[in-house]
């Protein structure tokens, strides 16, 4: 696969890569939406929602099987926990400060 440098670059601490388990694939990407990675017979593997004020990052392969041997697959979910947090603490300001919750 190869990477665009990105936010999804920097959340990696090794290089991007995927193992192919799916069937299917990204040919085309709607508006709005950046392609990252692509694989070698040009489909889309990683895409990000372009100008998103929150984690917004799809990968088209199971990073999740593999997260505790790939330091790059752990980042992946470290950033999407990170991201979590933050929006937990986001609703819990406003909820402590009397606004209605999104």
């Amino acid at each position: 696969i190869s990477a665009i440098k990105s936010q999804f670059i920097i959340w990696a601490t090794g290089a991007p890569y995927s193992e192919v388990f799916v069937g299917g694939g990204i040919d085309r990407l709607a508006q709005g939406l950046h392609a990252l990675a692509h694989a070698e017979d040009g489909l889309v593997e990683a895409f990000e929602v372009k100008h998103a004020k929150a984690f917004a990052l799809a990968v088209q392969w199971h990073p999740e099987w593999k997260t505790s041997d790939d330091p790059f697959y752990s980042a992946i979910f470290k950033a999407f926990g990170d991201a979590c947090d933050v929006r937990r603490n986001q609703r819990h300001l406003k909820t402590c400060s009397g606004a209605i919750d999104e």
